[in-house]
């Protein structure tokens, strides 16, 4: 049987999400496109490309959980995941860390990154966050222990 159909789905799919400005239908389709799409670069390439230009953040919260569905290792996934920690607001900076914990086991960049995170943050939420991911993605690294450690004690000091 030929996933023709489903080819033409995915860039039917694409092709809403790099035209449409009604954030329903890019909710809607990055959904379908979180099934569909894994592996696919047509598929990452126009999710990154909502998740950086949008400025409605629901819209971004469903395009980062679609990538970390499809996007398991793709470092151009985890790059973009990393990015929103260092420059979103805050729920989205939340939102980025957790889905890193999906896709990113092993990844030392993204390791790096959210052990920096932690060290700036002074939001509660977002150091529990980042200290989810880290116990997910970084087992057995001396640096994130070294890191979960200094989360706990600014807790347990604060």
């Amino acid at each position: 049987m030929s996933n023709q159909p489903e080819q033409y789905n995915i860039a039917f799919l694409v092709q809403q999400l790099c035209t449409s400005q009604d954030n329903a239908v890019l909710k809607q389709t990055t959904k379908h496109l979180g099934f569909i799409g894994a592996n696919n670069p047509d598929v990452i390439a126009a999710l990154i490309h909502v998740v950086r230009t949008t400025i409605d953040e629901p819209t971004r919260w469903a395009v980062i959980q679609s990538l970390s569905e499809i996007g398991t290792d793709n470092n151009d996934v985890i790059q973009t995941l990393i990015e929103q920690l260092n420059t979103a607001r805050i729920p989205t900076r939340r939102i980025a860390a957790q889905n890193l914990a999906k896709i990113a086991v092993g990844n030392q960049y993204a390791i790096t990154s959210l052990i920096n995170l932690a060290q700036i943050t002074e939001e509660e939420y977002t150091r529990q966050y980042v200290a989810y991911s880290l116990g997910f993605i970084a087992k057995g690294n001396r640096e994130a222990v070294n890191a979960l450690i200094d989360l706990i004690y600014k807790k347990k000091f604060r």
